[in-house]
């Protein structure tokens, strides 16, 4: 699998709640492609005048393929996904959350040294941000990447932040379904 191969099987899967925009520009860099999903959910409080309240969420995938990624790549590429968590929020009582996903699709590393350090340093990205001790909702962040680098044990690994391991299998080219896993056994 190539990283546009892999572009594209994340493209189909987000088409269906996501909004994608193709070679999109944001913050001043240029990525494959942006994916935004928003939403408001509605709740009626039971008041004398029985208030319509309201709830917002926002979240946003960038992926980019990085060829020769490293280390101080990584860190320039992560604090501008912190800031563009930041900006993408507006922090309200309605507010819920702002969630930002920076994919990283890296065909090859210039040196197994390197590779480690990118891997190392994606595995420790943390970036929370609560807003007015989340009554004004709260801004994250996370990182995935997916490295394409010959390896003798795997053609792709996929690596997260701590907080992108509860979306993994999005990420994951081949998601193998009931049937499949039983013929398998």
């Amino acid at each position: 699998m190539t990283p546009e191969d892999f572009s594209a099987v994340l493209q189909d899967r987000l088409r269906g709640y996501f909004d994608i925009q193709e070679n999109a520009v944001c913050g001043g860099r240029r990525f494959a492609f942006i994916a935004d999903f928003s939403f408001t959910s509605n709740q009626t409080v039971l008041t004398k005048n029985h208030v319509v309240d309201f709830f917002s969420s926002r979240e946003r995938i960038l992926f980019s393929v990085e060829p020769d990624f490293s280390g101080a790549q990584a860190d320039a590429a992560l604090a501008d996904t912190c800031r563009e968590a930041l900006a993408l929020a507006e922090p309200s009582r309605n507010h819920k959350s702002t969630v930002v996903t920076r994919v990283f699709a890296v065909p090859s590393f210039s040196s197994e040294a390197e590779r480690k350090e990118v891997r190392k340093r994606i595995r420790r990205f943390r970036f929370f941000h609560s807003h007015f001790f989340l009554l004004h909702g709260f801004s994250e962040a996370r990182a995935v990447l997916a490295d394409f680098s010959p390896d003798a044990d795997r053609p792709f690994s996929l690596v997260c932040s701590p907080a992108a391991k509860s979306c993994k299998q999005l990420f994951t080219p081949e998601v193998r379904h009931g049937k499949e896993k039983e013929e398998e056994r």
